[in-house]
């Protein structure tokens, strides 16, 4: 019992860490811009809900000859914009908006125009079938003082043009905090001709550079970009802050501060510089066409890369210069490296310096400082640490570990192409013995540890690190207090738990005389569940991958109802306009349907009588459903005789895709009007609905509406249960207390009257 409630308590902290609870811990120092917008940055870690006064709103059944009032909301963004003053705040509630967002107004110091979902709801801006290829889903130029957050940007398909969740060219004091972006993705990955970013800042004006951004607790994956990068901060941009957020799954780099790209006009201004990229989780970004490192700083300079986790990327983190050799002038320059966790890349683990004799450049003062790279570069040719075409590289206090006997480090080029490199109180290990280690130097092999400490001048350790839960320090490690504490390795390790300045630790965890409990790794559960059915979404963050067409998040109608939620299909709205080709099979928002046309001046699809054995091969509807759900279907009857019956069945569908009958209900229908048959759901299941024998005249269905039951736990209504364990751990760790009683009553899932990391641990042990 101990064994099986220790495993669900580290599964619980494995939530957390997903929820970004273990997020890096932000201090001035950290950030890079103004003060007023250093203070601005901190002012935001503490989440605020509250709704203010004097908003405007926005909503998927508002009008732009409405007020904009929450009553009476606009419906679009753009409108909503074009109403705002400066300090205003435009509430975007929770739906689903085929739409783009340009913003034309600029906000005033301590006034930010603020565009972000009505707390505790999701907008959702999804791009399938947008009806422009190419663009930006949010695209901002020549503005200032901008806060989005809490939105999600989705599905945007590319054709000829490249195109961008997000879009910055020119603009200052800007705010992109808790947005998700996933699937803007190119047509071919191996062609450059059409590119794709999830965000980008293209400071593309020599007079004016993008300056002050914050790009906080943001969720970027499932992204096919092609030769592009998920987040890309490229030509006249500076102060740009990366925190606290996840990118994964994407077709090539995660994040890219970059230079040399002729962006800027201005050479000299064509850089990406004063970055920081703080606390992020980067992973699973892998490209068909190069190494593809999960952090890049490609031509930038004065750049910092502090307590990020990279994880089964072609390559950890790279500081590189493509670009260089045609711009000797403005270097790649004073990026530090410090503090990351770098393991299981299959390429690299950490690379400096231009790769290539001729067009790449010379990287200058780059300083990698107490990292811990693991397991990188398990092939011929890969390494742990990398250096290139470089000057003034100093290397201190980082672990270097193999579970193999591959190379952990390698130093190219001549010496004059590789020079000035300082190697301090590092700590190298693999399944070599330290007589038979071996570094490759300037095309010279030095075999024994004694050997390439005499030739580097390292005065580092040969040793086993002892590493506990993900390669932190045990408390026997040889790497507790070895450091070189002259080192500028910042006030945290990358946990937050604070640096013995005096006698520091080598690699990227300070011990402090308790052992890691945790993980910083996650498969997140939270956001992907693969099913064999398919699945109906609702407006959440949830991804769903299934053996028919699904979208993400649904574009029908979700709206909160008491005691649970309902889920709402009208075929006479705008996602099924096109749908009309009969005995075709048609699947929107994890519902389909296989209807027989449609009649003028008759509201929905025909599906006439049901009689193949196979019910697949006719007309249907199919969809999944849950224990306690209430199905019904609106049915707009037409005949020319009175006194009809509408019959309609409810079957489910077993694994082999034969049928058990569930129920069988009908109405007596007059000559013509709209009626319903309601089925109650005993079991979850895949599910379908057809019009039975004993039916005459003809139906059209116009509605199917889900009616779902309250779960226990089921905080937010949604009849999915992961996000509300995120919501109890958040409770539980003062992050996000629960105030309202409903919500806690809901939240006390063992009935204990308290809410508790038990709530916690027990709702997720229910969740298969």
């Amino acid at each position: 019992m101990k064994k099986i409630f220790g495993i669900m308590l580290f599964t619980a902290m494995l939530w957390l860490f997903s929820c970004q609870l273990f997020a890096a811990t932000i201090t001035a120092e950290d950030l890079r811009g103004d003060d007023n917008f250093i203070n601005k940055i901190l002012s935001l870690q503490k989440e605020d809900n509250t709704v203010v006064d004097n908003a405007i709103y926005v909503a998927t059944d508002g009008s732009n000859s409405n007020k904009g009032t929450i009553d009476s909301p606009y419906e679009t963004v753009y409108y909503a914009i074009s109403k705002a003053k400066a300090g205003q705040t435009i509430y975007v509630r929770g739906g689903t908006y085929n739409q783009n967002i340009v913003i034309t107004k600029s906000g005033t110091e301590g006034n930010y125009i603020t565009i972000r979902n009505y707390p505790n709801e999701k907008p959702v801006f999804d791009h399938t079938n947008y009806a422009t290829d190419g663009g930006a889903i949010i695209e901002l130029s020549k503005v200032n003082y901008i806060h989005i957050q809490g939105l999600k940007l989705c599905n945007k398909d590319l054709k000829s043009n490249s195109g961008y969740g997000i879009l910055m060219r020119q603009g200052n004091h800007i705010i992109i905090k808790d947005v998700e972006i996933s699937n803007i993705n190119v047509p071919d990955p191996t062609s450059s001709k059409v590119g794709a970013n999830a965000i980008i800042l293209y400071g593309n004006n020599a007079s004016v550079p993008i300056s002050n951004v914050l790009i906080d607790n943001c969720y970027v994956h499932d992204c096919q970009t092609g030769w592009n990068e998920a987040v890309t901060v490229n030509g006249n941009s500076e102060y740009v802050n990366v925190i606290n957020s996840r990118i994964e799954n994407i077709g090539n780099i995660g994040l890219d501060f970059a230079g040399h790209f002729n962006a800027c006009k201005d050479s000299s201004l064509d850089q990406a510089r004063y970055c920081v990229a703080v606390g992020n989780v980067v992973s699973k970004c892998v490209s068909p066409n190069a190494t593809s490192y999960g952090l890049y700083n490609d031509g930038g300079r004065d750049n910092t890369f502090d307590r990020n986790v990279v994880y089964e990327c072609s390559g950890g983190i790279e500081i590189g210069s493509e670009e260089g050799a045609k711009y000797s002038n403005y270097p790649v320059k004073n990026v530090v490296v410090k503090n990351n966790l770098i393991y299981n890349n299959t390429q690299a683990g950490l690379s400096v310096g231009g790769y290539d004799n001729d067009a790449t450049g010379i990287v200058y003062n780059t300083k990698i400082y107490n990292n811990t790279l693991v397991n990188n570069g398990n092939s011929d040719g890969g390494k742990e640490l990398g250096i290139n075409k470089t000057s003034g590289t100093d290397i201190r206090n980082n672990i270097f570990y193999k579970d193999n006997d591959l190379e952990l480090v390698r130093v190219r080029f001549t010496e004059d192409l590789a020079r000035d490199l300082t190697f301090k109180n590092n700590c190298y290990y693999s399944t070599r013995t330290a007589g038979n280690f071996k570094v490759i130097r300037y095309g010279e092999t030095f075999r024994g540890f004694d050997n390439w400490k005499t030739a580097s001048g390292e005065t580092g350790i040969y040793e086993n690190p002892n590493f506990g839960e993900e390669y932190s320090l045990l408390k026997n490690s040889p790497c507790i207090d070895a450091g070189d504490s002259t080192a500028d390795s910042g006030k945290y390790d990358i946990l937050s738990n604070e640096r013995n300045i005096n006698n520091i630790d080598i690699g990227c965890y300070e011990y402090n005389g308790s052992e890691v409990t945790t993980t910083t790794t996650v498969e997140t559960s939270s956001e992907t569940t693969t099913t064999t059915t398919t699945k109906v979404t609702e407006t959440s963050s949830e991804s769903t991958t299934s053996t028919t067409t699904v979208s993400e998040s649904s574009s029908e109608t979700t709206t909160e109802n008491t005691g649970g939620s309902v889920l709402e299909w009208d075929f006479t709205d705008s996602n099924w306009t096109d749908k009309t080709a009969t005995k075709t099979v048609y699947t929107v928002n994890g519902l389909t349907v296989r209807h027989n046309g449609t009649a003028s001046g008759i509201n929905g699809f025909k599906f006439d009588k049901n009689t193949k054995s196979n019910k697949l091969d006719y007309f249907y509807i199919r969809l999944d459903a849950k224990a306690k759900d209430k199905l019904t279907v609106y049915v707009n009857y037409n005949s020319s005789k009175a006194g009809n019956t509408v019959a309609l069945t409810l079957a489910k569908v077993n694994d082999d895709n034969t049928f058990t009958t569930i129920d069988t209900k009908s109405v007596e229908a007059l000559k013509t009007g709209d009626y319903k048959i309601t089925f109650n759901v005993a079991d979850d299941g895949n599910y379908i609905i057809y019009t039975d024998s004993t039916s005459s005249g003809t139906a059209f269905y116009n509605k199917v509406v889900i009616n779902r039951a309250s779960v226990i736990g089921d905080i937010n209504g949604d009849g999915v249960l992961n996000e509300d364990v995120a919501i109890i751990l958040k409770h539980c760790s003062g992050v996000q207390p629960i105030t309202d009683s409903t919500i806690l009553t809901k939240a006390d899932v063992n009935n204990d009257s308290k809410v508790d990391l038990i709530d916690a641990i027990t709702l997720l042990n229910s969740i298969k």
